[in-house]
């Protein structure tokens, strides 16, 4: 058929897709170089200026490839070799600590956006791209993106400069490994979502986005389907499937023709690939202002599980399985994993859910039987490689939807995944969809790398289908060590319903109203070590002006350091909404940070004075060898019997397994009487642990309620009601 296509987007046709919102997955950390007197002004960091690109020889290389049929370029690469030991600048900050900087200049440039050959981050450093101008920031990246190939990328900064900062704290000196092997200058303007201007072409206006009534039945199972981009310059759809071990692997189906030069045999490492989950349009209607959906949820890395051969062309059924190196889940993207059927040999009505021009996700349906054909083909064959749909009933796909999902009516499971067709909108042309029962095992295929089966079934149990599900209920996925506070973590892969609880000296409550972006909003609380006492990641979901308020965060008492930061640099209030935030200290409910209007990040520095320790004791009676009984627990009172006032609930009695109250003392280092300085109730656990009377944080005496009681050396003293008293045999120095 002469009008068939493949479904292949060319780069740069939908509003706001670009790869710097590729807010990749990062960290919230401190920007150095903001207020930080003992670096050097921003300006005076060594630069790299690239070479002028000829845009004439350019023009006429962009129209030969486009009469090749080849993705327009949005950008030219550059070969460049900029390292951490040979560009830049280093300087020590006073604690020991170092930081890198260089700034790229491209004369001209729209935008650059850099590729690494060798990227290695340790533990605790981060990096962060911006351009000074503009304000723009991207990152904080960690090690958390490094990938076994050493290969990375980081998306788009806007203008002609772009200033890399790395962060090594003196405890990794030496460790990290910054090269950039490339520098994409662009030379095509890719619009921001917020400055209201549509891209170089939209899909058309027959497409329905997902939040119409048409998706109201298949909410979870638009959730799984996520934009894939390769390199900067081709884009395709795809989605999660799940698998019949139900343990969240990341597995991501697409086509064979999607993939450039990647193959599970002979190049399976994709460490520049990226994937966009989420970007669906707040509202019905298509284009124009306020219509456009979040590009901020994405992933970066893949590694090509499995495919037909031949990458980048549709051969056989055009399978591919890749397994994403971050996985969506971690992110807490809200992502859905799709069920699947290879074994039912008709259908009689199919639903896509796709990218179409890379813009935001749309569904189309199909209301007849599909027929088994060849790819282009429409002679009937139980033995084709794909599912063929004749014609859209609603909807239809375009550039950028091949690879998505094509999935039963009725049982909702994938059966097939975009290879091309001819339907657009104003047609009634045909589709073709690569079969998931074809797939299986590709015709016969021995080799994993070439088929779905050994994927998709991994316990090889002969299962044929399964019905899809949301991350929680895989059993095999982590939530208390990810290093990110999620999943109702009160502290970094502690506290909350889930993990061990933290340690904490103290708590604050932070209560934020958002602005139109919760998305773009996260924040951070380090100690005087700048170490990472709690931090969210962002709002993904949460309702525009919406509020929220986060309880026992964990603290120290400390000087301690809160940033609050905005992706998109205009804060929370207040061109796009009026949000605000506020954080308390629990102890005596005072604001110690607020604001809302600020640029890229604000940060609030405050100290909480006194002291806090950790103390074991057991009391004889209910001591049974190993730990203590907590029979007597439901005749607790939930006031403590020591005069203090100070309060405890049932709750926190049965979760946290407490034995009874307790009193500590802080006493004097003087004999032979160690007079005490004071006092306070606090709660025994099973194990021993002398607790606050939340059950999880340690016993402090914070200045602003123990007058007095400053960082020094004391002797400790535990009493109960029943038992004999204990004191520390020697003085320790408390802070």
């Amino acid at each position: 058929m002469s009008n068939i296509r493949i479904k292949l987007l060319l780069f740069f046709l939908s509003i706001g897709m670009y790869p710097n919102i590729l807010a990749q997955i990062s960290i919230p950390a401190n920007l150095h170089s903001n207020n930080n007197t003992s670096l050097l002004a921003r300006s005076n960091v060594p630069k790299k200026t690239t070479p002028t690109i000829d845009l004439v020889a350019i023009a006429q290389e962009d129209l030969a490839d486009e009469a090749e049929g080849l993705p327009p370029r949005f950008g030219f690469p550059l070969d460049v070799n900029y390292s951490l030991n040979n560009a830049g600048m280093w300087e020590t900050l006073p604690n020991g600590d170092r930081v890198w900087r260089l700034t790229i200049e491209a004369n001209e440039a729209k935008s650059i956006n850099l590729l690494y050959d060798d990227f290695y981050l340790p533990p605790t450093a981060h990096l962060f791209l911006y351009n000074s101008e503009t304000g723009q920031t991207i990152g904080a990246f960690s090690h958390f993106n490094n990938k076994a190939d050493h290969k990375f990328a980081t998306g788009l900064i806007y203008g002609e400069e772009t200033t890399l900062e790395y962060y090594e704290p003196r405890a990794v000196a030496g460790q990290g490994r910054i090269t950039i092997g490339t520098v994409v200058h662009g030379y095509r303007y890719i619009p921001n979502p917020k400055d209201g201007k549509r891209a170089y072409e939209d899909s058309g206006n027959c497409n329905i986005n997902t939040i119409c009534a048409q998706g109201d039945d298949w909410r979870d199972e638009i959730k799984a389907v996520g934009l894939m981009v390769i390199a900067g310059t081709r884009w395709c759809s795809g989605a999660l499937y799940g698998n019949t071990d139900m343990n969240c692997t990341a597995n991501y189906v697409t086509a064979n023709h999607c993939l450039d030069s990647f193959d599970a045999i002979n190049n399976p490492t994709a460490s520049t690939m990226s994937f966009i989950w989420r970007y669906e349009s707040p509202n019905c209607a298509n284009g124009g202002v306020g219509n456009d959906g979040p590009t901020n949820m994405t992933t970066v890395g893949a590694i090509v599980r499995a495919n037909n051969g031949r990458p980048g062309s549709i051969i056989d059924s055009d399978l591919a399985v890749l397994e994403l190196v971050e996985n969506p889940v971690v992110a807490n993207y809200d992502v859905y994993f799709l069920g699947w059927d290879a074994g039912s040999t008709s259908h009689a009505s199919a639903t896509g859910i796709h990218h179409p021009a890379s813009d935001v996700k749309k569904i189309s349906m199909e209301n007849d039987p599909l027929t088994s054909t060849n790819y282009s083909d429409n002679t009937i064959t139980a033995t084709g490689t794909h599912w063929r749909v004749i014609d859209w009933d609603s909807g239809t796909t375009e550039g950028g939807s091949s690879g998505s999902p094509l999935m039963n009516s009725t049982t909702k499971r994938a059966i097939g995944h975009l290879s091309g067709g001819g339907a657009a909108c104003g047609n009634d042309e045909s589709d073709w969809y690569g079969q998931t029962r074809y797939s299986w095992d590709n015709n016969g295929n021995l080799d994993p790398r070439r088929r779905f089966k050994d994927w998709l079934d991994p316990g090889n149990t002969g299962t044929l289908a399964i019905d899809g599900y949301y991350p929680n209920n895989c059993p095999g996925l982590a939530t208390c060590n990810d290093g990110l506070q999620n999943n109702g973590e009160t502290g970094l892969d502690c506290g909350g319903p889930n993990c061990t609880p933290c340690p904490c000296e103290t708590t604050l409550t932070l209560n934020i109203t958002f602005d139109d972006y919760p998305e773009e909003t996260s924040w951070v609380l380090t100690n005087s070590n700048n170490t990472v006492l709690a931090s969210s990641n962002g709002y993904n979901g949460q309702g525009d002006g919406s509020n929220i308020s986060v309880t026992d965060i964990c603290g120290d008492l400390d000087c301690l350091t809160f940033t609050i930061y905005d992706t998109y640099s205009d804060g929370i209030c207040c061109g796009f909404g009026t949000g605000s935030y506020e954080l308390i200290n629990d102890l005596d409910g005072s604001v110690v940070a607020s604001g809302g209007e600020f640029d890229f990040a604000e940060s609030t520095t405050f100290c909480i004075e006194g002291v806090a320790f950790k103390a074991k004791v057991v009391l004889g009676g209910p001591y049974n060898g190993t730990d203590m009984n907590t029979n007597l627990g439901a005749l607790m009172p939930t006031t403590s019997p020591y005069g203090d006032g100070l309060t405890t609930s049932m709750a926190v009695i049965n979760t946290y397994e407490i034995v009874d109250w307790v009193e500590v003392q802080l006493r004097s280092t003087s004999a032979p009487n160690h007079v005490i300085l004071a006092k306070r109730s606090a709660l025994l656990k099973k194990d021993g642990s002398v607790v606050d009377t939340d059950g999880f944080t340690c016993v402090s005496f914070p200045e602003s309620i123990y007058a007095g009681i400053t960082d020094g050396d004391y002797r400790v003293a535990i009493q109960h009601r029943n038992h004999l008293g204990v004191m520390t045999d020697t003085d320790y120095t408390l802070y």
